[in-house]
């Protein structure tokens, strides 16, 4: 059974990535499952934090979303995708708790973003 938190972060996720909420679920994880990677992860948390007012102080936004693809990973496609790999999970489910808790709170030491 899912609460109103759930139901509005779900369907923010679902309106971001153009699909129906139903389509994703809690222990979905936002790159390796979702496809949010680099910039579309930021925007998606911000998304969150101005619609929810948590605080995204503690996230380590390298070790989460990683950068966006560039002309260079086309030809270096291995070292780009095992730097992808590499990323710490960060669950649909991390992301409704934080939003009760009001903070995220992931593994790593936080890394402002510029």
């Amino acid at each position: 059974m899912s609460d109103e938190f759930e139901q509005r972060v779900i369907a923010i996720i679902a309106r971001d990535r153009g699909c129906k909420p139903d389509r994703i679920n809690p222990t979905a994880r936002l790159y390796h499952d979702l496809g949010i990677a680099g910039d579309d992860g930021y925007d998606l948390l911000l998304k969150l934090e101005k619609d929810f007012g948590f605080d995204l102080s503690t996230i380590d936004w390298s070790m989460n979303f990683g950068g966006e693809p560039t002309l260079f990973s086309v030809f270096r496609p291995i070292a780009f995708w095992k730097k992808q790999e590499e990323l710490e999970p960060l669950t649909v489910a991390q992301l409704i708790d934080a939003v009760r808790a009001g903070k995220l709170v992931t593994g790593a030491e936080p890394t402002k973003r510029s």
